[in-house]
């Protein structure tokens, strides 16, 4: 169409690390090249630190400054009063990796640093009818882990919780919780011990306030409607919802509370592993350290937490073993220096 300004709305935030970085540099070469002009929104402080000319802060629909990247980020204060990730830094993959160990030996190391084995994955594979596929996948998941997944778009992060959850069935191999063959459990035998957040959370939620979204987990359960008040209470709470809340239009809350909103139904259930995927989709660098900080207080409470992500960042910060899916669908298991 032969346009001279090109606006993007947060493009990065669902694309790999390598696909992103090949994304900014098409658009590098439409500006030096082509003489566009980028205007681009976005929570990827690592691109607009090494793209941007210029970076505009807004805050309550008002821009509170507009500067060049380097000036802006020069500015600690200015980036923690609006919520901007300070210390944002590019992190390559390879420093996560561990090389020449063991697996006997990285087996021992990880049952020595948490509890007992709560999933087993071995040799699983699923195929879709059109031909995709993942393959060769060996792991397992202990009691207590903060376990990160990731992996290159398309690889098949969402197909193996998929499996982990039931909505999907192995075609290879076999997956165990809690010594459980998952091929004799039903969806609703899983859902008893681990709680899924999809990618968007409003596929989710469909009542008309959050109070009833949680009591809706009650639905069947023979228990009075004192006690069903009290566990949708107490699940509110424990998901670190503010109360005044109950009565809020779900859709109409923030990201980050309408992912919380969702813990919380899961919480409800007294399930004890909690799968996120790539619930840091779409949120601000507050509403990322909310939902983590809330994942790292379950797990001090006994949870096992699951999340699939593309942010080095987060799982540096929080992540104690790194599962890396390569597009042929093997593993790669990382230890995670915090």
């Amino acid at each position: 169409m032969k346009g001279k300004i090109l606006i993007l709305d947060d493009p990065l935030c669902r694309l790999d690390p390598s696909t992103a970085q090949q994304v900014t540099a098409v658009l590098k070469e439409l500006k030096n090249n082509c003489g566009l002009t980028v205007i681009m929104a976005s929570h990827d402080t690592v691109f607009m630190r090494e793209a941007a000319d210029r970076v505009c802060v807004l805050n309550n629909g008002r821009i509170v400054s507009c500067d060049t990247a380097s000036k802006i980020f020069c500015d600690v204060s200015l980036l923690e009063k609006n919520g901007i990730d300070p210390a944002a830094e590019k992190i390559d993959l390879e420093n996560f990796r561990v090389k020449n160990i063991e697996e006997e030996s990285s087996s021992a190391l990880i049952k020595n640093s948490f509890g007992k084995e709560i999933i087993k994955i071995k040799d699983f594979g699923y195929s879709y009818p059109r031909g995709a596929s993942i393959k060769n996948i060996s792991f397992s998941v202990y009691e207590n882990d903060f376990l990160a997944v990731s992996g290159k778009n398309g690889c098949g992060k969402t197909t193996l919780l998929k499996n982990l959850t039931g909505l999907l069935r192995p075609c290879h191999g076999d997956i165990y919780i809690r010594g459980r063959n998952i091929k004799e459990l039903s969806v609703s035998d899983i859902s008893k011990d681990i709680g899924f957040v999809m990618q968007n959370p409003d596929n989710q939620l469909f009542a008309d306030s959050v109070f009833n979204e949680v009591y809706y987990v009650f639905k069947n359960a023979k228990l009075s409607k004192n006690e069903k008040k009290d566990r949708v209470y107490e699940a509110l709470k424990l998901a670190g919802l503010d109360l005044q809340k109950a009565d809020s239009f779900p859709h109409a809350l923030s990201r980050a509370d309408r992912t919380r909103t969702v813990i919380a139904c899961i919480l409800a259930m007294n399930c004890r592993i909690i799968i996120l995927d790539e619930a840091d989709i779409g949120q601000d660098y507050k509403g990322n350290c909310d939902i983590m900080n809330l994942a790292e207080e379950l797990r001090l409470k006994g949870c096992t937490i699951i999340f699939v992500t593309h942010n080095m960042s987060l799982i540096k910060n929080y992540a104690h073993r790194l599962i890396m899916m390569e597009n042929n669908g093997t593993i790669e298991l990382c230890k995670i220096n915090r």
